[in-house]
């Protein structure tokens, strides 16, 4: 997990190297281009995990929204993120 003063950086040298949309004036969102989301998409469908992944992944929004957010960094900084 990346610390919150990471972030910045990093996405803007995902936005330097045109693989995610900077935010416009007026703007904070980041964007990922469409051609990376249909690419990683495919690819997850190739693999035969897309069920397993979602389900993982709504298993950690699901913690995520159900755990104070002090406890939830804590946790995940313990487990590592496995969601």
């Amino acid at each position: 997990m990346l610390p919150g003063s990471a972030i910045v950086d990093v996405l803007s040298r995902l936005v330097d190297k045109s693989l995610v949309n900077g935010p416009t004036i007026g703007e904070t969102r980041f964007t990922q281009l469409q051609t990376l989301l249909e690419y990683g998409t495919a690819r997850l469908d190739d693999s035969n995990e897309t069920n397993t992944l979602r389900a993982r992944h709504a298993a950690f929004y699901r913690r995520f929204a159900e755990t104070p957010t002090r406890d939830f960094e804590e946790q995940e900084h313990t487990n590592g993120a496995n969601a």
